[in-house]
């Protein structure tokens, strides 16, 4: 069903071209009533890879827009994935692919530094500078930007 929705709503998103799209991952809390219907097992929410799946399938279908694309949540896992099309579709399938391409144990590295907002957990981002706790203090930001 996620492959339709990704296709489906890339469909409308191409001909709207809207200025901005920002996805956001859904987040069930104890208080809502469909958190019950996940509990009975109703309604099976998507794991990270394949949100990110569903994230690739949509972002590989939007075509012929001039849209600023954002996955800027900290739900999120690949908030990095961010840019204007039609020029930063193909870094940001990049990203993607470079998740997606990482062994199930690096990938759940990488969830738990994500999670846990650890820079530096992972060995297989060597090429990338490490941001320290000190370095990320001196920022006026409220969280630090993730890089992929």
């Amino acid at each position: 069903m996620w492959k339709e929705h990704a296709v489906e709503t890339a469909k409308v998103l191409n001909q709207i071209d809207p200025d901005f799209i920002r996805v956001r991952t859904f987040k069930a809390l104890r208080v809502m009533p469909i958190y019950r219907k996940i509990e009975a097992g109703e309604l099976e929410l998507l794991n990270d890879d394949e949100i990110i799946a569903e994230e690739r399938l949509l972002i590989e279908n939007l075509n012929g827009i001039t849209s600023h694309f954002v996955s800027d949540h900290i739900l999120n896992l690949l908030e990095e994935l961010d840019g204007k099309f039609p020029e930063a579709k193909e870094k940001m399938l990049a990203v993607i692919d470079r998740y997606l391409a990482l062994s199930r144990e690096d990938r759940n590295n990488f969830r738990l530094g994500e999670e846990r907002d650890i820079t530096g957990l992972w060995t297989i981002w060597k090429s990338r500078p490490v941001r320290t706790r000190e370095s990320n203090r001196s920022t006026n930001r409220a969280r630090k930007p993730r890089r992929f």
